[in-house]
This record gives C-alpha cells, sequence and structure tokens, in this order.
C-alpha cells in the first residue's frame, strides 16, 4: 500500500470521525435542569408525605379508641380479609 494511499484512508477516518461528532452533536438536546424540576417534585412529596403521615396516625389513634386495629376481626379490612380468602383462588394476606 503507497503512503499516498494511507493517508487518504487516515484523512477519511479522521474526517468521517468528526462529521459524526459534530453530527451527534447537534442532533442530541442540551442536558435538562433537573435541578429545579426536582426540587419542586420533593418539595410536593415531602408535603404529601407529611399530610399521609398525619391522616395515618389520626387513623391509628380512631382505630385505638374504637377498640380495634385495621386487621381485627370486625374491622373493616379484617371483613375484606375474610371475603377475600373465601371467594379467591388465592390468598389475599
Amino acid at each position: 500500500m503507497s503512503r499516498q494511499l494511507l493517508a487518504v484512508i487516515i484523512i477519511a477516518v479522521l474526517a468521517g470521525t468528526a462529521f459524526g461528532f459534530a453530527l451527534a452533536g447537534a442532533s442530541s438536546p442540551p442536558a435538562a435542569d433537573a435541578a429545579s424540576t426536582n426540587s419542586q417534585i420533593l418539595t410536593q412529596l415531602k408535603k404529601q408525605n407529611k399530610t399521609l403521615s398525619s391522616i395515618n396516625s389520626k387513623l391509628a389513634t380512631l382505630n385505638t379508641q374504637m377498640g380495634t386495629t385495621q386487621t381485627a376481626n370486625g374491622s373493616v379490612r379484617g371483613l375484606l380479609t375474610i371475603i377475600c380468602d373465601y371467594t379467591a383462588s388465592i390468598s389475599c394476606k
């Protein structure tokens, strides 16, 4: 192989690589600023978690005052578990 042919191949490979990187850089979107959107979502999730935690503690207090827990016989969840156990082909527990 002559030096001229080798030089042409090397130049073609380098030009193709440069063209490929230029095309990929132009077609790919810029990186999103994830910090601002994630912080808003995290703030909302923390508020929702706080609200749900408060509701859960109030429900536990109510169940304690009624004398039943969520899984005790006669509670709604207990009744649904009994119904599910007798009607479903698999265990619902």
